[in-house]
């Protein structure tokens, strides 16, 4: 299990059969499981954003914050990794 999914199990966010399931269906469909999980309903974005930081030791961004992005700071980052990240 993931250390995402381990987070959202030990906290008691999402129900461990309920991770399974959404764990078979990123097998299935592909994808990252974050994903999986805000598609399938079983957590809210701003949860999913405070759990991604948690698991690398971050303080998590809200909305606000990240649409308030400079365009130069934007630039910076190539396409392709915006848009896996």
């Amino acid at each position: 299990m993931s250390v995402l999914a381990s987070l959202l199990v030990r906290d008691q966010v999402i129900a461990v059969d309920r991770v399974q399931g959404a764990i078979q269906d990123q097998v299935m469909r592909g994808g990252n499981l974050d994903s999986v999980l805000l598609e399938l309903g079983l957590l809210r974005e701003n949860e999913m954003n405070a759990y991604c930081a948690a698991v690398y030791g971050l303080l998590p961004a809200t909305r606000d914050e990240v649409m308030q992005t400079a365009i130069s700071t934007i630039r910076v980052l190539p396409r392709e990794f915006a848009v896996r990240h």
